[in-house]
């Protein structure tokens, strides 16, 4: 059934699709990277509703930028199996979310 397999479309050059089905696996790990500047209490309700999900294979991967609300501290206390990495200054979106998405397993 489609809902249990990846499908994947690929384009020939004269616009037609092949249709190609691949089986998933029965508990992918699913990665959720957030990328945060100074949003201590929204950064927590989102992995705390990450872990509150029916699917438990997850890892969260917080990119802190160089906040000074204590955002990075609270995830530590709170959520010592995530990934929380600090950047020693604010990146900006682009940069931090590459580097959230290079620590996802």
């Amino acid at each position: 059934q489609l809902d249990e397999r990846a499908v994947e479309f690929l384009a020939t050059q004269d616009r037609t699709y092949n249709l190609q089905v691949f089986p998933l696996e029965s508990n992918p790990l699913v990665s959720i990277a957030i990328v945060t500047w100074n949003r201590r209490d929204d950064v927590l309700n989102a992995v705390e509703s990450a872990c509150n999900q029916t699917h438990k294979n997850i890892e969260s991967v917080i990119v802190d930028n160089a906040a000074t609300d204590g955002t990075y501290e609270s995830l530590r206390q709170n959520y010592p199996q995530a990934k929380v990495i600090k950047t020693h200054r604010n990146l900006g979106i682009c940069h931090s979310r590459n580097i959230a998405m290079a620590n996802c397993t």
